[in-house]
């Protein structure tokens, strides 16, 4: 058990009545570990579960290659006042690096298979234009 796994169980369970309640019209944006922790695979597997039967799933990634990815998201996440301080280490590296791309590595094969969308390559862009790239997107198909 641990600490962990009680919170990916209280996730997946919120993740559930969340999609339950709103079926339609809304977009959900769980973070990478929904999907892709190790921390009770149970939980893992039900939120793809829950997440492809309320919608479609995209995962968006800085580039195609993922030492880039992590670059990237290292200098995002560095930027990122609200949650400076916040975030606990995933791997115990001491370098926020060396501790993205781990995590980039471990966890794209699961976003691949979590994802019903190709990925989207969002490179350095804001969130607004990520959304306004999801909505053409959305309004193709």
């Amino acid at each position: 058990g641990g600490k962990w796994e009680e919170f990916r169980e209280l996730e997946a369970e919120v993740l559930s009545n969340l999609c339950g309640e709103y079926q339609t019209g809304a977009v959900l944006a769980p973070g990478g570990g929904a999907v892709a922790h190790s921390d009770g695979i149970q939980y893992r597997e039900q939120n793809v579960r829950t997440l492809k039967s309320f919608g479609r799933v995209f995962y968006l990634l800085p580039s195609h290659d993922l030492e880039i990815s992590a670059r990237i998201l290292t200098e995002r996440q560095a930027k990122d006042q609200a949650s400076q301080g916040q975030r606990p280490s995933l791997t115990g590296q001491k370098d926020p690096f060396a501790e993205m791309l781990e995590i980039v590595q471990k966890r794209h094969p699961l976003y691949l298979a979590a994802s019903t969308e190709p990925v989207l390559y969002t490179g350095s862009l804001f969130p607004y234009d990520i959304a306004r790239t999801i909505i053409d997107v959305l309004a193709k198909k």
